[in-house]
């Protein structure tokens, strides 16, 4: 199963990569949109939608038979919808984890093509397990985080992913989660906030692995160490955020996430030249 279309520089900056910015117009449009009609919930959903907006652009069949940005945009407000009921009940840690390991397995599923035959599914375990951890992963480090964290871990992965290579249209997918949340940036507060960038996030990281690396070949390429970013960029904003600019309130948590994506993005790219890669 391989990638089929342009990849690289080319697509990157083709008209493509708007997708990212009409995320962001998408989410801003409905929260002004929203508060003006004192809609208090459709607020609540402006990043979701912006996600949906964004992915919609992409939504091409770049994969044969599997055609994973078709599906970012359902699961986006699928994403939303879970978050909604699940906010209504406080979890405990167990029972928490346990919701996000269920939505991640649900979201590969789907993302994978929603087969109803069991042996296809055992066929393609590997696969459903590498896209199910990454969106476990993050949505276990996301869900609860600023919107400055989220926005950084997405453009860490396409910077990440440009870095060693990629194909081109993983790049274009990374950056629709930044978008959508920081134009959603000024909506009301609420549980679960990030979910459904945690889950798409998760989804193109693990898809990258699945359809441009070689972990499912008990193997590894710069692709799969590229789709760690993500997590090591919330790793450092979080540890920043609660030490170091702990007492700048809101403006510590956007300077940690953007330190935190500028330290990725330099050790990223470092790596990748030494590698011979740029």
């Amino acid at each position: 199963m391989h990638l089929v279309g342009a990849s690289g520089v080319s697509l990157f900056f083709g008209r493509d990569w708007r997708a990212g910015l009409l995320a962001g117009l998408a989410a801003l449009a409905t929260v002004l949109g929203a508060r003006l009609l004192g809609l208090g919930k459709l607020q609540k959903a402006a990043e979701s939608l912006g996600l949906a907006a964004g992915f919609s652009v992409l939504a091409t069949p770049y994969f044969v038979p599997h055609s994973l940005p078709e599906r970012l945009p359902l699961l986006a407000l699928l994403a939303q919808i879970s978050a909604w009921l699940l906010g209504r009940y406080r979890l405990k840690r167990t029972r928490r984890w346990a919701a996000f390991l269920t939505l991640s397995l649900l979201a590969s599923w789907w993302l994978w093509g929603a087969p109803l035959r069991i042996g296809t599914v055992l066929a393609a375990w590997p696969m459903f397990l590498i896209i199910a951890g990454w969106s476990a992963a993050l949505a276990a480090l996301l869900v609860d985080t600023d919107a400055w964290c989220v926005a950084a871990s997405s453009l860490s992965l396409a910077g990440a992913l440009h870095a060693v290579g990629a194909p081109g249209i993983w790049e274009l997918l990374a950056l629709i989660p930044a978008g959508a949340a920081l134009g959603a940036i000024t909506a009301p507060a609420q549980p679960l906030a990030h979910l459904a960038s945690a889950l798409s996030l998760g989804g193109v990281a693990g898809g990258a692995v699945v359809f441009a690396g070689r972990l499912r070949h008990a193997a590894l390429n710069p692709v799969d160490f590229a789709a760690f970013a993500p997590l090591l960029t919330v790793w450092v904003a979080g540890k920043l955020t609660n030490r170091p600019f702990r007492r700048l309130g809101r403006i510590g948590k956007a300077g940690g996430a953007v330190f935190a994506l500028l330290f990725v993005g330099f050790l990223v790219y470092s790596i990748a030249a030494l590698a011979g890669l740029r």
